[in-house]
């Protein structure tokens, strides 16, 4: 793993805790690939569990990538509401 997948797999793991403190409910790391092709930056795949990003994307436009993995702040942040459920 190389220093760009190491960064976004933390934004990952930072991304699943705030849903866990947000939803107080726990979830899985999910598996991180870094073999999406095409136009995507990347996708999700709730079957398996798996988060796929696209590897030349991520290099071309580090910056923004990571950008997009770290939406907010918190799980207060008045960016995204949360409700409980």
């Amino acid at each position: 793993m190389d220093e760009l997948e190491f960064r976004v797999t933390q934004a990952v793991t930072r991304c699943i805790d705030t849903a866990r403190k947000a939803f107080n409910k726990e979830f899985p790391i999910p598996e991180i690939l870094f073999n999406q092709r095409g136009k995507a930056a990347g996708c999700a795949r709730l079957q398996t569990w798996q988060l796929r990003f696209n590897p030349v994307l991520l290099r071309e436009n580090t910056q923004l990538f990571l950008k997009k993995l770290s939406p907010m702040k918190s799980p207060t942040s008045s960016h995204m509401p949360v409700t409980a459920g």
